[in-house]
């Protein structure tokens, strides 16, 4: 999948823009095997760290959510009467 460079400094930090770009062309034609494999390992493990805080906020903004609903339901079911409701216009 290709990304613009641009994007993908706007989302990163410092290093981890330093890292990603070991795997970008021209660079990664200069790498041995050895290095290649540890940039893979790198790549991997940095992955797995966004994978697991992007599974912490999702479950963070699903808890919040069951929490608003919870609210939602629990006011009384008042029946709108003339006084508080007024037709569109």
């Amino acid at each position: 999948m290709s990304i613009p460079c641009k994007f993908e400094r706007s989302i990163l930090s410092y290093d981890e823009h330093e890292i990603i770009l070991r795997s970008h062309h021209p660079e990664i034609y200069d790498a041995e095997l050895d290095d290649l494999k540890a940039l893979r390992q790198r790549l991997r493990a940095m992955r797995e760290r966004k994978g697991h805080s992007r599974a912490k906020s999702a479950a963070k903004h699903v808890a919040k959510g069951r929490r608003e609903v919870k609210a939602f339901q629990a006011r009384p079911n008042i029946p709108c009467s003339a006084n508080r409701c007024s037709p569109l216009r």
